[in-house]
């Protein structure tokens, strides 16, 4: 009897580790279970922190722009929004925007900022270079230099000399160089015609220089009031052309980046002539 009974404690004893098993089991796929999940739906602490900082960093650029522009804002506030003669901002807003552009006193404040601070500029200066970056104004300066660069031309003076002109440096005058590359490699000299050329955008001069001159000359500096911002330029592909002698021609209404192509082509070509 005590023999039975002996048996049975031990098979329930058995029993019961055979259940405390099989719940550790279950136990231990339910932590990994949820492991996994934890895993794949929490975000990460380093993508955390990332934002946090990023927000942080972001807010506290906002605070300091609005800080920094505080007075413009609460100027243009002032008048855009509160000045009671507004005939008297009919009249300038027209003469320096012109009415089919008016849209508001508000809405059309920064342009005509812009435009009247940079034609102040422009009488006090006698500068012809100071654009007016208003969007009407910029349009009619892109559209300028588009006609302006439609006479760009070459002219074959011998058989050993190609004669170039370029009116300005723009886009358009980048492509006209750019698509008659492998006729002026033809030649030995070039005489390249920069009189009265006004200059332009800074890339389309980089561009253009590049065909002269070796990979990692320097063609031109770009300094700014923001030293961080300052930086040379390099040359950043070989040199195409290989002339014998190139002649330049420049009046006193050469300007801008045009005086910039002149430069890098003195400094990092030895045949260059000026004239």
């Amino acid at each position: 009897m005590l023999g039975n009974v002996g048996n049975d404690v031990i098979a329930f004893r058995g029993i019961r580790g055979i259940q405390r098993a099989d719940f550790m089991r279950y136990r231990f796929r339910f932590n990994k279970r949820i492991e996994t999940v934890d895993k794949t739906t929490t975000i990460p602490k380093w993508r955390y922190r990332l934002f946090k900082y990023g927000f942080i960093v972001s807010l506290l650029l906002l605070i300091v722009c609005v800080l920094v522009n505080y007075n413009y804002m609460t100027f243009k506030l002032l008048v855009g929004g509160n000045y009671i003669f507004t005939d008297a901002l009919d009249v300038l807003y027209k003469e320096t925007l012109g009415e089919e552009n008016l849209k508001g006193y508000m809405w059309n404040f920064d342009h005509f900022v812009v435009s009247a601070v940079t034609e102040k500029i422009r009488s006090v200066n006698d500068d012809r270079y100071t654009y007016l970056y208003t969007p009407q104004n910029y349009q009619l300066s892109k559209d300028v230099e588009k006609a302006d660069a439609a006479s760009a031309r070459i002219e074959e003076l011998t058989p050993d000399i190609i004669y170039m002109i370029l009116p300005n440096v723009s886009k358009g005058t980048k492509d006209f160089v750019l698509e008659n590359k492998d006729v002026l490699k033809n030649y030995k000299n070039l005489i390249l015609d920069l009189r009265s050329n006004y200059g332009g955008m800074l890339m389309d001069f980089y561009t253009i220089a590049e065909l002269f001159t070796e990979r990692g000359e320097v063609l031109g500096y770009e300094k700014t009031r923001i030293p961080f911002l300052t930086h040379s330029v390099k040359s950043g592909n070989g040199k195409f052309f290989d002339f014998k002698q190139i002649y330049i021609l420049q009046d006193g209404n050469t300007a801008s980046a045009a005086e910039g192509m002149i430069l890098a082509l003195k400094d990092n070509v030895d045949n260059v002539t000026t004239m």
